[in-house]
């Protein structure tokens, strides 16, 4: 992104160990050009379902993202239970 022009780096005055990625007017343009497509999908593809159909898909939606967390906290918890080949194919 950088080398495109998108964003720029700064860093903090006061810590220098940290840096702050800021949308340029190019990175701006393209954000909305890419939100724009993805509002179109998104409402093509909700476009089968009633508006309570879509709220509720949606709100299903953010409550299993909101639940990655304890997915990745068992995934954790089942490796170091049964050990790494647990999860390989064979």
């Amino acid at each position: 992104m950088y080398e495109k022009g998108f964003i720029t780096f700064s860093v903090d005055p006061d810590d220098g160990r940290v840096r702050y990625a800021t949308l340029t007017p190019a990175g701006r343009a393209k954000h909305d050009e890419i939100k724009a497509v993805a509002l179109e999908r998104q409402r093509v593809l909700l476009s089968c379902l009633s508006d309570a159909e879509a709220q509720t898909f949606m709100g299903l939606l953010l409550r299993v993202h909101g639940n990655l967390p304890n997915v990745e906290k068992a995934t954790q918890a089942y490796i170091k239970e049964k050990g790494p080949k647990a999860i390989t194919s064979t």
